[in-house]
């Protein structure tokens, strides 16, 4: 199986209903400024498909600023998907569904029309390594899924500030998390192939007990690249916004891309 279809799998367990409470509620709080922006450009009622939706936090947040209409979350990792809906069961939510798929797998009939795609944190660089030109292919699907007028949102990273530092094409290094995030530390141990930044990742828990490795292939996309093959499938008014809501709440190389049907 391709590491991009096991990556994160396994990755929230806690051992306290405090621990657990305390990253739930942090989740939430980490996507206040996306949801800001969503209801700033695209207002209410939405109808809303997240590819590569996690624990769903953004679509429960969505519901709870009474932005959303329905949402459908496509996420691969068995265990965040259990996680999303024993989350959503405690939340007493109704009109968010969470499917367990590959993306590339999903029959999108059966979610209906969408007033907004949304695909952050990545996701979508996680889709052409699977199959080569499988990028492409999914922009097609979405463009065809969406109301008119409808958008796709994408937030991206060119990963420059890690292929700068690279010597012989490879890099590693580390990063910390803050709490309530029950890791601790992440190794990086990066190579670039081509379009393509391979990433070997060693999560740390937080007191030191475990530690979780995971692969995972990303291909790269500048600004250009993305939009002309947005409008190659026929996507318009495409524009880059280099924040949601405040200067500081992407990295450096992170940009947001939206486009129009």
């Amino acid at each position: 199986m391709h590491p991009n279809l096991l990556a994160y799998n396994n990755h929230e367990v806690f051992e306290s209903k405090k621990e657990l409470q305390e990253y739930r509620e942090s989740k939430l709080r980490g996507v206040s400024n996306n949801v800001k922006f969503i209801e700033r450009e695209f207002g209410d009622n939405l109808r809303v498909i997240e590819i590569g939706s996690g624990n769903s936090k953004f679509l429960y947040a969505l519901d709870q600023q009474s932005l959303l209409k329905f949402g459908y979350g496509i996420e691969v990792s068995s265990s965040r998907i259990k996680f999303a809906n024993d989350w959503k069961k405690e939340l007493g939510i109704q009109n968010v569904y969470n499917y367990e798929d590959n993306v590339l797998n999903v029959n999108f009939d059966y979610l209906g029309q969408a007033d907004l795609v949304y695909c952050v944190d990545l996701a979508f660089q996680f889709i052409d390594p699977l199959e080569p030109g499988s990028d492409e292919k999914l922009l097609k699907r979405i463009y065809n899924h969406l109301e008119p007028d409808g958008r796709l949102v994408l937030e991206l990273d060119t990963h420059k500030r890690l292929i700068d530092q690279m010597e012989n094409n490879s890099l590693k290094t580390w990063q910390e998390f803050t709490e309530p995030d029950p890791w601790k530390y992440l190794l990086w141990n990066c190579s670039l192939k081509d379009k393509n930044i391979v990433i070997n990742k060693t999560f740390i828990k937080r007191d030191f007990t475990q530690t979780s490795d995971s692969e995972v292939i990303l291909k790269n996309y500048n600004r250009h690249d993305i939009i002309s093959m947005m409008q190659k499938i026929g996507f318009k008014n495409c524009k880059v916004y280099e924040h949601w809501d405040e200067e500081s709440d992407l990295l450096e190389d992170e940009f947001i891309v939206v486009g129009e049907k």
